[in-house]
């Protein structure tokens, strides 16, 4: 069994041990401690993987959701070509003891650490939000002691754009995550928060920013930067999370975001991705 603590929480895993998994979790590592927030109890290389006894609310891209008939969740991904079932997520109620399955590699071809990998942050987008918190697509930084997420539909330049943070003030700003941070209330106060899920950068570091702003960019010649709020807000943070198909869950989902733009500014900055658009940003906050 290892131990991890990310954004704050203390995660026990079991049934794992593969190097670029070690690697990509390697600044998270924490003391085992049986006062755990959420346990992974991981079965690899399942020749035969069978479904637990549930209703079927939503098949997405080949993930099937369930709610189980003892309660719970379930999730599990067929594709009809293949003879078996590549993943199975079976979780409690409170998403606190979670038990997952994967089949051998070779059906797919595909790489085993990484799969395992990023199963396990798909886990915990869903597991934060009993926890106070959610995960949103987008780039973190730390400037000057304060946490500011930009984000964006990929392709956009996010991570152009910190990086010319980074490049302008590079004694004040620290990346904090460049893909996928977290957000989580600590006694009230929003913080922003690295994971190990930073997609193919790898820029993260845990650590955490009380946060002080939420950026949307967008591509324009010229830069300009408004406030946002209501329902333009919402929407734009919403179509930076995962969607979860479960009732219960899509309700925590927007009752975090609710909460985070009652407490945190919001701005839409239009721009060219340049040193200039960096100095406008820096000025409204």
């Amino acid at each position: 069994m290892n131990s991890y603590n990310i954004a704050r929480l203390n995660i026990n895993v079991s049934g794992i041990n593969n190097k670029y998994f070690e690697h990509r979790l390697s600044e998270y590592v924490c003391e085992i401690n049986d006062n755990y927030d959420i346990a992974i109890n991981h079965q690899n290389e399942c020749s035969d993987i069978s479904i637990p006894n549930g209703k079927i609310i939503a098949n997405i891209n080949y993930e099937y959701w369930m709610e189980l008939y003892n309660s719970g969740f379930a999730t599990f991904d067929k594709i009809p070509e293949l003879p078996q079932n590549l993943k199975l997520v079976v979780a409690n109620n409170s998403w606190n003891n979670i038990d997952t399955k994967l089949c051998c590699a070779n059906i797919l071809e595909l790489e085993e650490d990484k799969r395992v990998f990023y199963m396990l942050g798909e886990i915990f987008k869903f597991a934060i939000l009993k926890h106070n918190g959610i995960v949103i697509h987008a780039s973190a930084i730390d400037y000057d002691g304060s946490g500011i997420l930009f984000s964006a539909p990929s392709g956009t330049g996010k991570s152009t754009h910190t990086g010319l943070w980074k490049k302008s003030y590079p004694d004040k700003t620290t990346i904090l995550n460049d893909d996928m941070p977290a957000i989580r209330f600590i006694d009230d106060t929003p913080y922003i928060f690295g994971t190990p899920w930073s997609g193919k950068t790898e820029i993260n570091c845990n650590r955490s920013s009380p946060l002080k702003a939420i950026i949307f960019l967008e591509q324009s010649e010229k830069n300009s930067i408004h406030k946002i709020e209501g329902s333009e807000a919402i929407w734009r943070l919403l179509n930076e999370t995962r969607q979860p198909a479960f009732k219960e869950m899509m309700n925590l989902t927007l009752d975090m975001l609710e909460k985070i733009l009652q407490k945190v500014p919001t701005y839409l900055l239009s721009c060219n991705i340049s040193e200039e658009a960096v100095e406008l940003a820096k000025s409204v906050l």
